[in-house]
């Protein structure tokens, strides 16, 4: 193991997978929060297959059919969630070239290779969910990214919805202990 990430607590939701010129942080998405959206995706997708399958049956208005079309774009983007949620897996492959970030099996955003003479630091930022609250004072979700800042001084997503600081900052510090970067001061 590299010595620059042994002395690194592996947080809860993370494995490190470390070999001679790559060291790879895998993110396994499955969690029990998903549990919630697995009944409701059920439920929703069961309604409208009651509903279209009325609608089919006999000389029914247009508007039965055409109504729900928004309702089913909106099933199919929720089952398509809960089955990443799932299956998926996010690994963050650094070495001393650069970072590769890629999620599989199912597709999805994010995916991104980075040379390494273009990170110029690596920082975690925070974002609030509902930055509004609500009637509770809740004040909504929050969740991390970890940030690379390019040549120009931009701020660039690595890795999106972390939802726990500690993954966040510790995929930070491995990225920069592989880069040799310097810790990142807040600007």
């Amino acid at each position: 193991m590299d010595i620059s990430t042994e002395k690194l607590s592996i947080p809860e939701g993370l494995d490190l997978i470390d070999s001679i010129n790559l060291t790879t942080i895998r993110r396994v998405w499955i969690s029990w929060k998903v549990a919630p959206l697995i009944i409701f995706a059920i439920a929703w997708d069961s309604f409208l297959v009651f509903w279209y399958s009325v609608a089919f049956k006999g000389h029914t208005p247009w508007i039965m059919v055409v109504f729900p079309i928004g309702h089913v774009a909106v099933g199919l983007g929720l089952t398509y969630f809960v089955i990443a949620s799932l299956f998926n897996k996010t690994d963050i492959e650094c070495n001393p070239l650069g970072v590769l970030v890629k999620t599989y099996p199912l597709p999805w955003i994010g995916n991104c290779a980075v040379r390494a003479e273009d990170i110029k630091g690596i920082v975690v930022r925070e974002r609030f969910g509902n930055r509004s609250g609500n009637q509770f004072g809740n004040q909504g979700s929050m969740t991390y990214s970890v940030m690379y800042i390019d040549s120009s001084r931009k701020e660039k997503k690595l890795v999106k919805g972390l939802t726990a600081l500690e993954q966040a900052t510790f995929i930070a510090q491995v990225i920069r202990n592989t880069l040799g970067l310097p810790e990142e001061a807040n600007r």
